[in-house]
């Protein structure tokens, strides 16, 4: 159990349930998109900070949601995506039994410089079991 693991395990849920749910998906990427222009949404997830104690480690993720459609139509897709994903990890809050989900909550919009699509990032904070000591210590 490790943050690899709790990234590819986010990947697979979103990937599913908003799949599931029949409207607009977004492509869930780790780390950043491979760089072709898609007309849907996009879901980005990266490591943003950790630390762990002799019990258990946090991670916190940022979920990045943009979207390449022009106007309203991007604004809205994208507010929709954050609030669609919202309802879907707070009613979850535990990914394959190990991973778990606090309940607060922060995000932000802003607008990229690079191209002035809107941006929203969401910090999720996820807390696992620590790895166990296996073998005893011989000095």
């Amino acid at each position: 159990m490790n943050l690899v693991t709790l990234m590819l395990a986010l990947q697979s849920f979103l990937q599913s349930r908003l799949s599931e749910e029949g409207a607009l998906v977004p492509a869930v990427y780790i780390g950043d998109a491979p760089g072709e222009e898609t007309a849907r949404p996009v879901l980005l997830i990266r490591p943003h900070k950790g630390h762990s104690d002799e019990e258990e480690a946090t991670a916190r993720i940022r979920l990045e949601i943009s979207s390449d459609a022009p106007g309203e139509a991007g604004y809205a897709d994208m507010m929709n995506l954050l609030e669609r994903v919202r309802v879907l990890l707070l009613r979850e809050r535990t990914l394959e039994r190990r991973f778990r989900l606090d309940a607060n909550w922060k995000w932000s919009v802003h607008r990229r410089r690079s191209d002035s699509r809107w941006v929203a990032r969401v910090t999720t904070s996820w807390t696992y079991p620590q790895i166990r000591q296996e073998a005893a210590i011989h000095e």
